[in-house]
């Protein structure tokens, strides 16, 4: 008798939720007729997944590019020795 009970109860409950787990999209639908389906959907799913990661892999190589750090050395200063001047050969007057 218990189990009839509480069977009977587990009815209601699904009964009255079930209005909320599957609701009647008549009214989208309705709505919806008159619009044109994009491009994307008429499109191959597979190969906008393949276009989406190339895309996310590229923006993560960019990403980590600029977070890099240069690690090329800068060219060390050269020095420029004077010539002499014509006629001056070192010594003192």
């Amino acid at each position: 008798m218990r189990f009839m009970r509480f069977l009977n109860f587990c009815g209601r409950c699904a009964t009255a939720r079930a209005q909320f787990e599957s609701p009647k999209y008549a009214a989208i639908a309705l709505q919806n007729q008159g619009q044109k389906t994009p491009e994307i959907y008429k499109r191959d799913p597979y190969k906008v997944m393949d276009d989406m990661v190339a895309r996310w892999i590229a923006a993560e190589a960019a990403e980590k590019a600029e977070r890099a750090i240069n690690v090329t050395p800068e060219p060390a200063p050269v020095e420029v020795k004077p010539e002499p001047e014509e006629g001056v050969d070192g010594e003192l007057e």
